[in-house]
């Protein structure tokens, strides 16, 4: 019981006290619903079910069916927005309705004049897009965006132009973090050769830039701060940044590296400040990716262990060193090893800056958002082939074992697959699955297509509350003009013919999936809270060598080039919005 809980309860149990003796149902309606107001999601569905008069309050009530619709959702609302609760009320069940029927209506068109680098990011509803210095070179030099609108913000039957808009850097850039919801910034990660320095040294350092204006950031009292100094002939640095809070983590690998003697390296700072906190050493090769689970615990995949690390932060800046807990993926055979993993997460598990007002009037939750993971596991010998696996699991799965084992008195930070994992994870086989894209999940929604085209587009909703309601309604999954919806329910298992595992892998997390009827020839979709990219590449881009083998050897890198003429189509909040890229190189 909460506090609101609590007061409502006192409130209810002083009425006989009064000189006019009361009865509950005696009191006005407005009251009734005032009080409900204070009461969470969970004692408010019960007070449904107490008489006709409790339900009809909480039917006929805008704001009460609003607080109920979210939770149901798993969204939040926005209280800077200024939508009277009847118009996000009304907003909110559209969106529903078009993610669950697959509803297509709306269509724009922009042109791309820029040579386009491979780096890429989708946030917030904007499309970030590099700018590459030369016609051959895959370095970006600039980044450019344009902030895609919603349905409710385009007028019917006129023609809306999505500009893009340019963000000019000091210097060429591996990767860039994003916090543009919570912090207006925007962070690129460059390097420079010093050319001075005997043997040749590079600098990887850090711009913090407000993305509203281009500038310096305001609250980064060091706008451009270095991370570290490496040796130029380690080969090809490989950087993967993320910002939650006033914590950035930076993770430095050198995957081509022909000595393999570089450590993998987590660094951990306040951006504002450009204080170190953190630098978290393991063996090369040990890391490639890692994403937030809250805004002081990561997750972090350890490719050598085949376990899931969580890291608290909280701590940082103190002397005691990283001990993470422990999550072990299922077991791999003998000569079996995780090549490379992938993973990604949106929301960002932190709050939007209440400075930057947001037009949207709600959001997904952040803490029941899911997790992808897409792992890349090879058995020896060398010529056998990858066997590329995917793993969806909460967030707040993973922040549940964190916390029991943080606060167990047992001493052991390791948790065994069988504990945790098949209950709380589902896992697919993406062989024929596209997976270049690692922008596939927003919320707890997972969009994918196949690999041979054309291909129809599934979207997987992994909402506990949706997967309820299905299973307890008893009725017929529905079947509209757009798509066919499926609940699954049901355990599955990756086949031990895989040749990778040492027994089939059990996963029940359920979820609804929606297929589209239509087929697509897209190469690639992404995903937000309100729409669905899809990419196509030319042909073009299939015939030059360099990429093939791009594409084999690192296929699921967020930072892969792709060459040739591209199509770009979205879907927002259901409709279709269509961003024809021509991009000639």
């Amino acid at each position: 019981m909460n506090h609101h809980t609590a007061l409502l309860s006192s409130l209810l149990q002083s009425l006989p006290t009064l000189a006019v003796q009361l009865q509950l149902l005696d009191l006005p309606a407005e009251l009734l619903h005032r009080c409900l107001f204070f009461l969470d999601v969970l004692d408010l569905l019960n007070c449904r079910q107490i008489n006709r008069l409790f339900n009809n309050i909480i039917q006929q009530s805008a704001a009460l069916q609003y607080t109920i619709e979210l939770f149901a959702a798993c969204a939040e609302d926005n209280p800077s927005c200024a939508l009277h609760v009847s118009e996000k009320l009304e907003r909110l069940r559209r969106r529903q309705d078009s993610w669950s029927r697959f509803v297509r209506h709306r269509t724009l068109s922009v042109d791309v004049q820029h040579a386009m680098s491979g780096m890429y990011d989708f946030t917030g509803g904007v499309y970030i897009l590099g700018e590459a210095g030369m016609e051959t070179s895959f370095s970006t030099i600039a980044l450019k965006y344009i902030c895609l609108p919603s349905l409710d913000d385009l007028e019917a039957g006129k023609e809306s132009n999505l500009p893009w808009h340019s963000m000019e850097l000091t210097n060429a850039i591996l990767d860039t973090g994003t916090a543009i919801e919570e912090h207006d910034l925007i962070a690129p990660v460059g390097q420079r050769t010093a050319n001075n320095n005997t043997p040749r040294t590079r600098e990887i350092f850090i711009e913090l830039i407000q993305f509203s204006t281009g500038q310096p950031h305001p609250l980064a009292c060091m706008p451009m701060f270095t991370v570290v100094h490496e040796k130029e002939v380690l080969g090809h640095a490989s950087v993967e940044i993320a910002i939650v809070g006033d914590l950035l983590a930076l993770l430095l690998t050198f995957p081509l590296s022909p000595t393999h003697v570089t450590d993998d390296r987590l660094f951990v700072y306040n951006w504002k400040t450009a204080t170190e906190l953190i630098v978290h050493t393991a063996d090369p090769r040990t890391y490639t990716t890692f994403t937030f689970i809250s805004p002081t615990v990561l997750v972090m995949p350890n490719n050598d262990l085949a376990t899931l690390e969580l890291f608290d932060l909280s701590a940082a800046g103190s002397d005691k060193p990283l001990i993470p807990v422990q999550l072990q993926l299922p077991p791999l055979r003998a000569r079996s090893h995780i090549l490379r993993t992938e993973c990604a997460s949106e929301p960002s598990p932190a709050s939007p800056c209440p400075d930057r007002c947001s037009s949207q009037p709600f959001r997904e939750s952040a803490e029941n958002a899911v997790i992808i993971f897409h792992f890349l596991i090879h058995q020896e010998p060398l010529g056998n082939a990858v066997v590329p696996v995917s793993c969806i699991v909460h967030r707040r799965t993973l922040y549940e074992w964190f916390r029991r084992r943080r606060d167990s008195q047992s001493g052991t930070t390791v948790i065994r697959w069988p504990f945790w994992g098949p209950p709380g994870t589902r896992w697919f086989d993406t062989s024929e699955v596209e997976m270049q894209w690692t922008r596939t999940i927003s919320g707890q929604r997972f969009a994918s297509i196949r690999e041979d085209r054309p291909s129809r587009i599934s979207i997987m909703d992994f909402n506990r509350y949706k997967v309820r309601r299905m299973m307890t309604d008893g009725k017929v999954l529905p079947r509209t003009e757009e798509a066919t919806v499926w609940l699954n329910c049901l355990p599955t298992w990756l086949p031990e013919d895989m040749g990778v595992f040492e027994s089939p892998v059990e996963s029940r997390l359920p979820y609804v999936e929606t297929v589209s009827h239509r087929k697509v020839r897209y190469d690639g979709i992404l995903i937000d809270g309100e729409r669905i990219i899809g990419i196509c590449v030319s042909a073009v881009a299939y015939k030059n060598g360099v990429v093939a083998v791009l594409m084999v050897c690192i296929r699921m890198m967020r930072r892969m080039s792709i060459l040739g003429s591209s199509i770009l189509s979205i879907w927002a909040e259901g409709c279709m919005l269509s961003l024809i890229l021509l991009a000639k190189f």
